[in-house]
């Protein structure tokens, strides 16, 4: 199962850092990691612009227009 994950994210993102992060060593996996997170940039993207006429964010996309 790791593996199959792994894979599937390398294939999408080939330059994904990959952490390992135990409860036990919290200051060294922990931190490693939210580095990271704060210093990791990544592409943006223009989401879909949708036709719903609500505001709740749980059925703008896939809405059909009124």
């Amino acid at each position: 199962m790791e593996q199959a994950v792994q894979q599937s994210v390398l294939q999408l993102m080939p330059d994904a850092a990959e952490f390992s992060v135990s409860v036990l060593e919290a200051e060294t996996g922990w931190t490693a990691l939210l580095d990271w997170v704060l210093q990791a940039r990544r592409p943006g993207v223009v989401l879909p612009t949708h036709l719903a006429k609500s505001d709740d964010p749980f059925f703008l996309l896939g809405a059909v227009p009124a």
